[in-house]
């Protein structure tokens, strides 16, 4: 998930789902402007999101600095949070010298009062710099004032609001009817603006960076599916559209140089992937850049998993990139601890600017252990781990309101089918490959029978992924072909495709025989249509 491209509404449902958690951390927000309930539901988001910490957020008014009551939920703090918002200051005092003055005494006192009774982090939300010309050099002086004061105390600590504003622009950050009806300067975009400032200031106090990413390889590190394409077909270069993840890779890169682990789980054929990385011409991840991989069929959480172990780290220092919800929604089901990014294929131009805006690895200060990291892997990058089971994999298929369409084939779905039987090499039974036209030809026959399957779930349309072509005679059906893109493989589509065709043809299993030519990739898919039809109570027949 990414910060500004939240609405309020998901931002709540997220936080219903956050743990309830007997260690919950107890934060107080110090503010002369509200900022319960927006920016609090916000920073609680972003909290359990970006740092794994389930927070009970408190807010209160300056008017603490009295000391009756002093708040109780401070003294159980782990950290205190201060927003003095000037505004108001800045229309209401006679003189400059005055409003600093007002600043300073509500500083000196709160930072005075607090340290008496805890020793807990705060920290000091900068007023932002506008470009208004009149404010601009006042807050530029304010600013200088609060982070003197609060270095002579210790674990106290500043965050510029300026960041925020430039991450919505002006008219993003504030909400005037807010400010006036709610006296809350901030939109709701404005808040989760600054909650990401908080958060990576807070996440260099606890170096609680991220260390390690997991690669999907279509559509992430190149263009394009490579079982279907190759690797001559795949789309990566120095020109447009290819050199955008050309550029995502030098991104990659020089997180791989600041000591970021990287890794690949991708659903493909590992001969395949080591070509790329080994012999194309414009891949810049090199085989000696991966630390560890599992490139196979199997469901990605388990991969992630096998990773981590591999590795010896723990899954919640991971960040899991790919663009299929379907992958992003599994890991999410099962590893929550894992940072997900879901990348939009059709905006690959953008990845670049994805990897470049995360705050989640390290990239300053960094030290020796950091830079030489990715050497203490490179020994063990060819290990394999023993595969986990499935952890509610079924249970997860059921719930994605899968939906399987089969359609005779007509002029319309030809060109895809054919497209199907050439560059399907996993979900290909025959390795027989049809043009348009022989597929139309082969329906003119009585004798053969060809369906197409389109699929969709819940995320969306997936379109034609799937065709069977039969041989029909009076005692016998063969599997002429039998082609299932790769996108939806190990997903029950099989299953359902072989029962749309026993439905339509109204056929028995102790009818049907297949042709199958093995092409070193697709045996799977073979002992698939054995057990299929064994377990229709007949022994399977390859023709």
């Amino acid at each position: 998930m990414k910060y500004l491209d939240q609405s309020y509404n998901q931002v709540l449902s997220y936080n219903h789902q956050i743990p309830n958690q007997a260690d919950v951390t107890k934060i107080t927000v110090v503010s002369n402007i509200t900022l319960e309930s927006v920016f609090a539901d916000s920073f609680r988001y972003a909290l359990y999101e970006e740092l794994s910490i389930a927070a009970d957020i408190q807010c209160i008014d300056f008017g603490f600095i009295s000391g009756v009551p002093f708040p109780d939920h401070m003294l159980a703090s782990k950290l205190i949070l201060i927003n003095f918002d000037i505004r108001e200051l800045l229309a209401s005092t006679s003189s400059v010298a005055e409003m600093e003055d007002v600043v300073y005494q509500h500083l000196q006192a709160s930072l005075t009062l607090i340290r008496k009774v805890t020793a807990a982090p705060i920290l000091w939300l900068l007023p932002e710099v506008t470009t208004n010309r009149y404010e601009h050099e006042i807050i530029k002086n304010m600013q200088s004032m609060i982070v003197s004061h609060m270095a002579e105390l210790p674990e106290c600590y500043t965050v510029d609001l300026t960041n925020a504003v430039l991450a919505t622009g002006t008219s993003g950050f504030y909400d005037e009817r807010s400010r006036l009806a709610f006296q809350l300067p901030y939109s709701f975009s404005g808040c989760m603006a600054i909650c990401q400032e908080i958060v990576v200031q807070l996440r260099q106090m606890l170096g609680a960076y991220k260390k390690c990413i997991v690669l999907d390889c279509d559509y992430c590190l190149w263009g394009g599916i490579l079982d279907e394409v190759g690797m001559n077909g795949i789309t990566l270069d120095t020109t447009y559209p290819g050199n955008s993840y050309y550029a995502f890779q030098k991104e990659l890169l020089h997180l791989h140089q600041c000591g970021v682990i990287l890794t690949i789980c991708s659903k493909n054929n590992e001969e395949d992937v080591f070509e790329v990385l080994r012999e194309h011409p414009f891949m810049l991840i090199q085989e000696n850049h991966i630390s560890s991989y599992r490139i196979n069929w199997s469901n990605k959480a388990d991969n992630i998993k096998a990773i981590a172990k591999e590795l010896n780290i723990s899954t919640d220092s991971m960040v899991f990139i790919d663009d299929s919800e379907f992958e992003i929604e599994l890991v999410n089901r099962t590893l929550p601890e894992v940072r997900k990014i879901l990348l939009d294929k059709k905006k690959p131009y953008l990845y670049a600017s994805y990897i470049r805006n995360l705050t989640c690895f390290k990239r300053t200060n960094l030290t020796e252990e950091d830079m030489t990291r990715n050497l203490s892997y490179e020994a063990e990058k060819f290990r394999r781990a023993e595969q986990a089971q499935y952890v509610d994999y079924k249970e997860y298929l059921n719930s994605l309101d899968i939906k399987l369409e089969s359609e005779t084939l007509n002029s319309f779905n030809a060109a895809r089918i054919s497209q199907l039987t050439q560059r399907t090499n996993r979900g290909n039974l025959s390795c027989v490959k049809y043009t348009d036209q022989e597929l139309l030809a082969l329906v003119n026959e009585n004798k053969y029978g060809i369906l197409s399957f389109k699929l969709c779930d819940k995320f969306g349309d997936y379109g034609y992924i799937g065709a069977v072509i039969l041989s029909i005679s009076k005692n016998w059906v063969t599997i002429k072909g039998f082609y299932l893109s790769c996108r939806a493989f190990n997903r029950g589509i099989e299953a359902m495709m072989m029962d749309e065709i026993f439905k339509v043809f109204q056929i028995q299993a102790d009818q049907v025989v297949y042709k199958y030519n093995n092409n070193g990739k697709n045996t799977e898919l073979k002992h698939f249509i054995e057990q299929y039809i064994a377990g229709r109570g007949k022994d399977s027949v390859e023709e």
